[in-house]
């Protein structure tokens, strides 16, 4: 008889469009404390999930990489 495996678990909704800080730093080829140093700076936006420091990904907008309101070119 064949061993039974156990079905792996369902994905939690709450951690949708975040990264642990180790899969980040693998990710981006960065190291864990990089990336915690980072997070502490204000470059990266992260979260705490049921006490756990997750990455917050933000979502890729096309073509709106440096546009901002204020950059847009006066008409007067």
């Amino acid at each position: 008889m064949a061993p039974m495996h156990t079905p792996a678990p369902t994905r939690d909704s709450a951690l949708a469009g975040t990264m642990t800080i180790d899969a980040y730093a693998r990710q981006h080829q960065l190291t864990p404390r990089e990336v915690r140093q980072q997070m502490g700076s204000g470059l990266l936006q992260f979260v705490q999930i049921r006490g756990q420091i997750r990455v917050q990904l933000k979502p890729e907008s096309p073509g709106n990489e440096t546009a901002s309101p204020d950059s847009s070119p006066s008409t007067e």
